[in-house]
Order: C-alpha cells, then sequence, then structure tokens
C-alpha cells in the first residue's frame, strides 16, 4: 500500500522532482562538487533536522494503537539513526561538532512544526543539537 502511494505521489509531482534533482546544491550534493563549506552547514542541519525527525516517529510510536503500527515506527526511527550514524562519520570526517548546531530558521521552523503535529498540535520545547 505504501510503495503504490509512493509511486503516486512521485508521478503526481514529476515536474517538480526534476527540478529538484536538476538544482546545483542537489547535483553537487550527488556528485561530490558541493564546497565543502555547503557540505558541513548541510551534514550539521541534516542532523538537526533528523534528530527531531526520530523524536517525531517517536511520539508516533507513543500514540500508537495496535503492535503493527508499533513494528513501523520503531523500524523508521531505526532508518533515521543509521541515517544520523553516517552524517557522524561525516562530522568527524570535516569537523564538524553536531553538539552545537545551530539551526537555520528553516531548520527551526520546519522541525518545530513537525514536532508540533507529531505531538498531536502541543507546542514541544526546541530540539536540542546532540540530545
Amino acid at each position: 500500500m505504501t510503495a503504490g502511494l509512493a509511486a503516486r505521489l512521485w508521478a503526481a509531482n514529476a515536474d517538480l522532482a526534476e527540478r529538484i534533482l536538476a538544482h546545483g546544491f542537489v547535483r553537487g550534493l550527488a556528485d561530490g562538487s558541493l564546497p565543502v563549506e555547503s557540505f558541513k552547514r548541510y551534514v550539521a542541519q541534516d542532523a538537526y533536522f533528523l534528530e527531531a525527525f526520530a523524536r517525531a516517529y517517536a511520539s508516533c510510536l507513543a500514540a500508537s494503537r495496535d503492535r503493527e503500527d508499533v513494528y513501523r515506527f520503531a523500524a523508521l526511527i531505526g532508518g533515521v539513526i543509521d541515517e544520523l550514524k553516517l552524517h557522524g562519520g561525516y562530522a568527524d570526517r570535516w569537523s564538524v561538532s553536531l553538539a552545537e548546531v545551530v539551526p537555520a530558521a528553516a531548520t527551526r521552523d520546519y522541525t518545530e512544526f513537525l514536532l508540533r503535529i507529531a505531538r498531536g498540535g502541543q507546542r514541544p520545547s526546541a530540539p536540542r543539537a546532540g540530545a
């Protein structure tokens, strides 16, 4: 069911996906030509985002009403943790402190929105970098 939804969403938004994939930042990230300082900022901001995403999934897991949802949200959290570990490797390699990330306004606003929705509309306290 989920794969069908994903395929329909990709098909319905193919024009946007093509524009996004053609963007210089995305192409530079994919082919390794992104300037190192840009990559460092990306890793830091994305790690901050991923930590919030894990918390949002955890809120959903806690609110789950059946075992299958518990399994699904636990698996999603595991995937986010794997990606955070990958970011940790990049951070170590490029000397990026993930414990001291100051989120950009867009990152902060999006993660606050994400957490508020995941917690049923309640306003969350801001996630702490590295926490």
